[in-house]
């Protein structure tokens, strides 16, 4: 079953395509054999839901909430970006400065690396590379020259996270906390998986085996709960928190930035984006989200996946309209995509009286 919360506005122009997600979404749980999903839908106008499907835990049969934490995994990389955006504007960091500005230059690449260019995945780092390399001159190494290209790294994200922290002297998730996730109203949110909270998340799931090709339908055990704070993927959200952060999104991409940033400032976020194939064919890559093609629409997109959870969002802001799911399951390279961009689709046809 699935259970649809209206947390703001009236669900009445947009009962039938919220019907039609439900039953998407209840259709992808049941054919991949996933155990719950989380969704949150926004528009630009206040309104905001949930819909919750399947079970948070199955050995309890306790079912999806839309209070439930997920982990959001790389979507995590926008909310880090938009702190830096916020400290930036604050004047203490300049996105165009080398990172050597801001931290020991013993171990980062020769090749000086902006911020900018972290915050775009062009600084030339290696994916998942150590920060303190056990390398024989125990430095990063860059695979191109900085700025000439894209190429997505985790790594690039965390500096950002030691960054935050050496302009502040705190901890990155407290100041991300403190910057972005209560003024976005992200009242239940955390930057820092902590086992502490770990009642307060759905319990994640993967394949029994995982010695073969991932397939539908696998039986699924209860996979680990990681315990970290790196600044590339480890917040923690429920449907609730994310339905605001969408309408910031859907926002941000319209050029406008309160209640995080002045409109001028919120227009340079999406500046500079770096083209990359990841995405799609055509699509950019800007402070942690990917702009994208869907037909005749641009929509603002970014995914995650986790040790046991997978993530997905889809903003369209000329329709003013975005959704986000989450799944407490990992399978293989699955993310909610499909989920995400139909449910946007839906929205966006209903608020315009289109045929859905």
């Amino acid at each position: 079953p699935s259970s649809l919360r209206v947390l703001k506005g009236e669900a009445g122009p947009y009962a039938e395509a919220l019907a039609r997600l439900a039953a998407y979404a209840r259709a992808e749980v049941e054919g991949y054999g996933l155990a719950g999903m989380s969704v949150a839908v926004s528009d630009e106008a206040g309104f905001a839901a949930t819909l919750s499907i399947g079970e948070a835990e199955r050995e309890s049969a306790t079912p999806v909430g839309p209070d439930h934490l997920f982990e959001i995994g790389s979507i995590s990389k926008s909310i880090t970006a938009f702190c830096v955006h916020v400290l930036a504007h604050e004047g203490l960091l300049d996105l165009d400065a080398p990172v050597s500005r801001y931290l020991d230059a013993t171990s980062l690449p020769e090749a000086p690396i902006t911020l900018g260019q972290l915050l775009n995945h062009a600084g030339g780092l290696a994916h998942d590379a150590a920060l303190y390399p056990a390398s024989p001159d125990a430095r990063l190494w860059c695979g191109f020259a900085p700025g000439t290209r894209f190429s997505y790294s985790n790594t690039g994200y965390m500096l950002l996270g030691l960054v935050i922290e050496a302009v502040t002297g705190r901890p990155h998730p407290q100041v991300i906390a403190e910057r972005v996730l209560r003024p976005l109203g992200m009242a239940g949110a955390h930057a820092h998986l902590m086992l502490a909270d770990r009642e307060r998340f759905a319990a994640g799931y993967v394949p029994l085996r995982e010695d073969k090709v991932a397939m539908t339908g696998a039986p699924l055990v209860r996979g680990p709960f990681l315990e970290d704070d790196f600044a590339s993927g480890t917040v923690g959200a429920s449907a609730r928190d994310m339905a605001q952060y969408l309408r910031f999104v859907i926002a941000l991409g319209q050029g406008k930035g309160a209640p995080l940033l002045p409109d001028a400032a919120a227009r340079a976020f999406l500046a500079r984006a770096m083209p990359n194939t990841q995405f799609g064919p055509g699509s950019l890559y800007a402070s942690g989200i990917a702009t994208v093609r869907e037909g005749a629409r641009t929509l603002l997109h970014h995914t995650g996946g986790m040790l046991a959870f997978s993530s997905s969002f889809h903003a369209d802001p000329a329709a003013g309209v975005g959704v986000f799911a989450s799944v407490n399951t990992r399978l293989g390279d699955y993310r909610p995509r499909v989920v995400s961009a139909y449910g946007t689709a839906l929205l966006a046809a209903a608020r315009a009286g289109k045929p859905l």
